[in-house]
């Protein structure tokens, strides 16, 4: 399984022997790559490494056939074989997840790498270029690649304009809750994180008024 991430733009799965990968005590450990066992593979060897908030991984590039769902098939993609996910801490040790699938835009994308999503376009595995989440209602939610499932919605859908595609990055003319008040800023639309993070003293505000609590990580909670 992978985190399907619009705030970033390569895919990558920890490789067989990946060290800080996960414990087989622990949701039954990760799942993990065998180049070994793949017909389809390629090698290619150049170095990945990359950042994100919660931490870093470090690896390796490769080629594959890589499956989305159960049918799409995208073929010759460009992917990481990560050996040390130990920079993503608990966090990925205690997630019930193995890699990461990026969904930002190309200019984003480590080592040259064509997206995914932007492979399934070119080679006419998508009806269209479009994906949408259903996030759900605290239960299961929903990818659709290709389009998108009117029943999961009413009404007619508001289509904003992107301010920078590198992440889903849009104009936001105003945040306010209680009395503070952002005033015209931007923003990204990020799959691959359930906080809504800020500048320090934005959010500080944000807490303020809204009575959230801080814990020891430094985030802040409203029960």
């Amino acid at each position: 399984a992978v985190v399907y991430d619009t705030g970033s733009s390569n895919l990558w799965v920890p490789k067989i022997n990946c060290q800080n990968c996960g414990y087989w005590f622990i949701h039954g450990g990760k799942s993990k790559f065998d180049s070994s066992k793949s017909s389809t593979y390629q090698a290619d060897g150049s170095d990945f490494h990359i950042t994100y908030g919660s931490g870093d991984v470090e690896g390796f590039f490769s080629f594959d056939t890589v499956t989305l769902a159960q049918d799409l098939q995208i073929t010759g993609q460009k992917f990481a074989e990560v050996q040390d996910a130990g920079g993503l801490g608990i966090g990925y040790m205690m997630g019930q997840f193995d890699g990461i699938l990026g969904l930002g835009f190309e200019t984003l994308s480590l080592g040259g790498a064509t997206t995914v999503f932007k492979n399934a376009i070119d080679q006419g595995v998508v009806n269209q270029p479009v994906f949408a989440f259903d996030l759900g209602d605290e239960g299961d939610g929903e990818l659709t690649f290709g389009g998108y499932d009117d029943s999961k919605f009413k009404g007619d859908i508001s289509w904003i304009p992107l301010s920078a595609a590198t992440y889903w990055q849009i104009d936001i003319e105003n945040i306010s809750l209680g009395s503070f008040s952002s005033g015209a800023t931007s923003g990204i639309v990020d799959s691959g994180t359930s906080l809504i993070t800020g500048p320090s003293s934005a959010i500080l505000q944000l807490a303020t008024s809204s009575g959230a609590m801080p814990n020891i990580m430094g985030e802040y909670t409203i029960d």
